[in-house]
């Protein structure tokens, strides 16, 4: 009789020390997954920051004084792009009447402080602060076109500064971009597939 007390007992230790082992490493994961899901939703948060300065303030109004000349001088645009392709050096033209562009529609600085706004959403994203693809959702678009239409302003932007790699971000932010949204298509191209 006493024997099997005695192995109750120690049974007994053996299940509890197994009971509490399962426990804390119930408890370590959940941990590490609260851990995980805060770091997440704070990456998020910092990219809905991020838009709310680029929808309002001086980021705000520096990309919409750009957007509104662009909008303003479409017509003028299609004009110069069929001239453009005449010209047998096609990248030269453009790049001269981008820069005649910014400089009568008086936007460099607009166009810069944008740019600027791109470089630090890039780093951001870069540091794991910012969710990157909640950055290419909300902002990728925005940032490709700020980087497309004004490329040629970012090429004479490093000439100038003697530095090849001013608006680099922003320029790996917007390829990036650019390619995942060529892989989100794919991707739903296959999904299109598969249903059908």
């Amino acid at each position: 009789m006493k024997a099997n007390i005695v192995r109750v007992r120690e049974w007994t230790k053996i299940f509890v020390s197994w009971i509490t082992l399962l426990g804390l490493v119930s408890a370590g994961l959940w941990t590490v997954l609260e851990y995980f899901n805060r770091q997440e939703q704070r990456a998020t948060e910092a990219v809905l920051e991020r838009l709310q300065l680029l929808e309002s303030g001086p980021v705000g109004q520096a990309y919409f004084n750009v957007e509104d000349a662009w909008i303003n001088d479409a017509a003028n645009l299609k004009e110069q792009l069929e001239r453009i392709k005449k010209n047998t050096d096609v990248s030269s033209a453009y790049e001269i009447y981008i820069l005649h562009f910014i400089k009568e529609r008086e936007i460099a600085f607009d166009v810069r402080r944008t740019m600027y706004f791109f470089e630090r959403l890039a780093a951001c994203v870069d540091a794991r602060i910012c969710d990157r693809e909640t950055a290419y959702r909300l902002l990728g678009p925005q940032a490709l076109w700020i980087r497309n239409n004004h490329y040629p302003y970012i090429l004479h932007l490093r000439e100038l500064t003697q530095n090849k790699l001013y608006f680099e971000q922003l320029n790996k932010f917007a390829r990036n971009y650019h390619k995942w949204t060529e892989t989100q298509s794919t991707t739903r191209n296959l999904q299109d597939r598969i249903e059908n």
